[in-house]
Parts: C-alpha cells; sequence; structure tokens
C-alpha cells in the first residue's frame, strides 16, 4: 500500500513519484493499493490509468496522518510506503509495531527517528548523517542511483538534448497543482520580451486550480492566432 499526501496546497509529486514504485511493483507481479485524500479527481483517474487499486480518505474523516495509519492497518498490507511531509516517526513506529515493513520516501530528514526497514531519499545531497537516529537494520537507499522514474521515461534513459544558439520553444509547467497562479505570472512575464518566434507551451497540472482563467489569458493574448505575428504563442494542455 502507498500512502501518499496531495491536494492544491501539497501538490501531486509524491504520488507521481510514487507511481514509479507502483508500475515496477506490479511488473513484478504484485498488487497495488494507492491510499490517497479524495478531491483530485485528476491524480486518481492517473491512478486507476496504471491499473492500480485506489482508495481515497473523505475530506469530512480526516486525512490526517493518523487517518492514514487507520486505513492502512485495516487493510491488512504487507508493505507500506508513506511519502509526505506530515508522516514522522510516530507514524512510521505504529505500522512498524503492527508487523508491516515500512518504507519512508523523505528528502530532508524532517522526523525524530526512524523505526522502520527502508529509508528512500533520491536526492543528490542525500547523506548518511541525515538519519543518525534509525534502526539498526534500517537499509538507507541514498542519491540519485534510486530516482524514482516512471515508465514513461525510461525510454528516454539515453538520450542527448541538443541544444540551439537561439531558445525558440518554452515549456512552463509548475508542477500537478498551482495554488498561487505562478504560472499566469510566468506567462505575462514573458511579455516583457521583444517581439519573436518564440514558442510557449504551458501545461497545466490535474490540481490546478486556474485551469479556466489560464485559458482565459491564453485567448486574450490571441493564442494559437496566426494574425498575432511577433507574439508567443501559448498552447494550454493538461496532464495528471
Amino acid at each position: 500500500m502507498v500512502c501518499a499526501e496531495c491536494g492544491v496546497q501539497v501538490g501531486t509529486g509524491h504520488v507521481m513519484r510514487c507511481l514509479a514504485l507502483g508500475q515496477a511493483w506490479k511488473r513484478a507481479g504484485g498488487e497495488v493499493i494507492f491510499l490517497l485524500p479524495e478531491g483530485l479527481a485528476g491524480i486518481e483517474e492517473r491512478v486507476r490509468a496504471e491499473g492500480l487499486l485506489l482508495e481515497t480518505l473523505p475530506e469530512e474523516s480526516g486525512s490526517s496522518p493518523d487517518g492514514f495509519v487507520r486505513a492502512a492497518l485495516r487493510a491488512q498490507p504487507s508493505f507500506v510506503v508513506l511519502d509526505g511531509y506530515s508522516f514522522g516517526a510516530t507514524e512510521q513506529a505504529l505500522l512498524s509495531a503492527a508487523g508491516v515493513r515500512v518504507l519512508t520516501v523523505d528528502d530532508y530528514g524532517h522526523a525524530s527517528d526512524y523505526p522502520v526497514r527502508w529509508v528512500l531519499n533520491q536526492n543528490p545531497y542525500a547523506v548518511p548523517e541525515m538519519y543518525p537516529r534509525k534502526n539498526r537494520d534500517t537499509r538507507l537507499l541514498l542519491g540519485a542511483e534510486y530516482a524514482l522514474l516512471r515508465d514513461e521515461f525510461l525510454p528516454w534513459a539515453g538520450w542527448k538534448r541538443t541544444i540551439p544558439e537561439r531558445a525558440r520553444n518554452v515549456l512552463i509547467t509548475v508542477g500537478g497543482s498551482d495554488p498561487e497562479n505562478l504560472s499566469e505570472r510566468i506567462l505575462r512575464s514573458l511579455e516583457l520580451l521583444p517581439p519573436g518566434d518564440l514558442e510557449v507551451v504551458l501545461v497545466v497540472g490535474g490540481g490546478n486550480p486556474h485551469g479556466d482563467a489560464l485559458r482565459a489569458a491564453a485567448v486574450r493574448r490571441g493564442a494559437g492566432d496566426a494574425s498575432n505575428q511577433g507574439r508567443p504563442r501559448e498552447d494550454i494542455g493538461r496532464h495528471s
């Protein structure tokens, strides 16, 4: 079972990187259940599209760390992956004490201790000193060697980019959500550039609450209108 935080404020990164684990476990013949807070239809569709099972925590019952633990224990899983900055030593200890083997995905050593079987930190800066209080048998999986890459990225592993002398294509994405609507601020900043043949593609995350406003902003600026020569063209696509 994968317990991952997500939401408009939290974003979708915890879920999206854990999809790589889900894909790998499914290929190995295992069954994967994602346990998520309800409310982001796009990310729920993405999980189901992978052929993975999904359970959601109703908002009224609370998607607190304690709520995740209770729901996970009811499912009686053999393994639990915890990915979220709200999961600390208490949640790890409760699951481990119940006989569940736990993998904690951790970016900066925020928990007071790590009573789990595995700790995964895929960042280049990850070092053992970030986890001084862990169980004797806890295995640290540290560094880019353990990067969580989903299946769609694997065919590009050996690709070499050709970089032109002058940039003509700009891709804008601020992740699965954008509560502060930074996307539109970036679009507006591009208007300060001198006229040219720059093509701008904005990818809007499945948890972005400003999709309609972004499309309207693109229309106001003449997105895709061939009569607006010399202006950036904004294509808006939605992804999960």
